[in-house]
This record gives structure tokens, sequence and C-alpha cells, in this order.
């Protein structure tokens, strides 16, 4: 038992024990702002991991959920006067009602028409958020004041980062134990052979609709942080472009791998700031960020994390070999 405990938690206890310490480590708002970013974007890429690698679905709508997430908590504290933390719920609470709503037309199709499907969804999501000026604000968007929870301010960006470590912290184990018991596995015997399980009693309807409904809630949870994080909701943060960067931290990390969308956040977070810190590529450093992405997907499409493993296992072997001799 404690063996199996510390395979399976020792890896993130050190992990959160590094995102704790980074803060202290490097302290300025610029690297509070970018840990934080890591953060929300794991969040949603968790959501994604859900639909995507657990119920084997299509799913590119994800940016317009996030920013459905980000717009309710703005408009309820701006138009209503809700206070923060409520706003907050609220906005998460927007996740669940999106779920079911992308959840039924899934039933329906499948495949590439279900990409249409979404992604007309995410336009859609963004033409109102652009053009209803008197609810949204227009292209100017809705400004909020820092997140205030029991009288707490986090308006300290380390502070808050925090918060969003354990936000994240408390998705990815609620979501981890979810995969490791019966929702998981009947959720990917659905993913395989819908038939089959239909055969043996799973109610397939509901599953598909509860991976829309956990994804899309996650999704919103990560699109109210980023309202507190950038104190602002814009049409500009929500567009399909930016929805493909969701899409490349899942590919990139491994579709299906939670640990996978920690990575694919960091990398697809951090490496375009370093390639634009290095300075000697000028204002060329994304054609270099996109080059290094297409070289890994090319090279080992099955992501970074599944990379590591084969990398560990490889030298796991060859150890034991060298032991034996």
């Amino acid at each position: 038992m404690k063996n199996r405990f510390v395979k399976e938690y020792l890896g993130w206890v050190i992990v959160l024990a590094v995102a704790a310490a980074l803060p202290l480590i490097l302290t300025t708002n610029y690297y509070y702002q970018l840990f934080t970013q890591i953060l929300i974007y794991t969040i949603a890429t968790v959501g994604m991991t859900i639909i995507f690698g657990w119920s084997g679905q299509m799913n590119l709508g994800s940016i317009g959920i996030v920013g459905i997430g980000c717009y309710s908590a703005a408009l309820l504290a701006q138009h209503l006067g809700v206070s923060d933390w409520r706003a907050l719920l609220l906005g998460i609470a927007a996740g669940p009602v999106i779920g079911i709503c992308l959840g039924f037309p899934a039933l329906r199709v499948k495949g590439v028409y279900l990409v249409i499907t979404t992604l007309s969804f995410a336009t859609i999501v963004y033409s109102l958020m652009n053009n209803a000026v008197g609810l949204t604000g227009g292209p100017a968007g809705v400004y909020v004041e820092p997140l205030k929870i029991l009288g707490i301010s986090f308006s300290n960006k380390r502070a808050y980062y925090y918060f969003c470590l354990a936000v994240t912290a408390l998705v990815i184990l609620f979501v981890k134990r979810l995969n490791k018991y019966k929702f998981g596995r009947t959720m990917r015997a659905v993913r395989d052979n819908p038939d089959a399980a239909e055969a043996l009693g799973v109610n397939t309807v509901r599953m598909n609709i509860l991976a829309f409904v956990l994804s899309a809630t996650c999704c919103t949870i990560s699109g109210v942080l980023y309202l507190y994080m950038s104190r602002m909701a814009a049409p500009k943060l929500f567009t399909t472009g930016q929805g493909t960067q969701y899409l490349l931290m899942l590919i990139i990390g491994s579709i299906g791998s939670i640990p996978g969308a920690v990575i694919g956040a960091t990398v697809i977070t951090v490496l375009p700031e370093i390639l634009q810190s290095i300075g000697i590529f000028g204002t060329n450093y994304k054609l270099v960020y996109y080059l290094i992405l297409f070289t890994i997907v090319m090279v080992y499409p099955w992501g970074l994390f599944n990379l590591g493993k084969a990398a560990v296992a490889k030298v796991r072997d060859a150890l034991h070999r060298k032991g034996e001799k």
C-alpha cells in the first residue's frame, strides 16, 4: 500500500514543492504572472484531456468555454454588483451548463462534423463578446477589481499565484482520482467500444455528456482564474487562434495524460518567452517556436510525457541488463 502511494503521488509532491518554491526564487511580477499562466492553462488542458483522451471526442470549442467562464464572472461583478467570490463560483457554474449544451449535439455528430460544430461554437462566442457592446463592452472588454475571498485580497501577484496553485492541485487530484477508478475505466470503455459498453449496461449517453460537463467545468475554472489574473475580459483573449494554443498544449504534452497536460502547458507558455528573451532571433522568434513544435510532433507524435516515459524505461532496462552481467 505504501509503495503504491509513493509510486503514484511522490512525483506530484515533488512537482508541487518545486511550484511552491519558484516564486521564492524568482521574485518579480513577470515571473509570478508567467507561473500563474502555466497553472491556468494546465487546468484548461486537463479539461481537454477528458474530452480528447478519455472519451475520444473532438472539441475545438474549449477557448469559447474558457471565455464564457471569464465573461460570466466579469459581467456578474460589473452589472449585478455580485461580490468577487460569488462571481467566481457562478462563473465556474457556467461550465456544467455549457457542457450539457455541447454534449447533446455531440451525441448526433462525430468526427469532423463535431470539430466543425464545436469550432463554430467558439466563433459564435467570440462574435458575441466582440459585438454585444452594451453587455460585454465590445473590443474594449470589461475590467474587474482584484479577487477577494472572505475579506482576503489577492491583489498581490505572488499571493494570487499561490491561490491558483492550490486550485490547480485540487483540480488535478480530483480528475486523477476519477481517472483511476470506475468512472475513468467506464469512460475509456465507451471510447474504445461503445457498442460493447452499452451491451454491458453502461449508459453511453450519460458518459459522453459527463465528459463534456467535466471538461467544460475545468475550462470555466481556467477562465475565471484568467479574469482575476489579467483583471479584464476582452475578446482578443479568446480568439480561435488562442484556442489552437490549448490544442498544442494537449498534443505536445501527450493526449490523455494529466502529467502531459502540465508539461504541455509549461512548454507552450515558457518556450516563446525563452526564445524572445534570447534575442538572437529578433522578430522571427515565433517562426523558430513553431519549427520546434513541428519537429517535436514529427519526431515523436505521442508527446513529451510519453517520450520521457520511454526514455526512462530504456535506461531502466539498460541498468537491469548491466546488473545481470
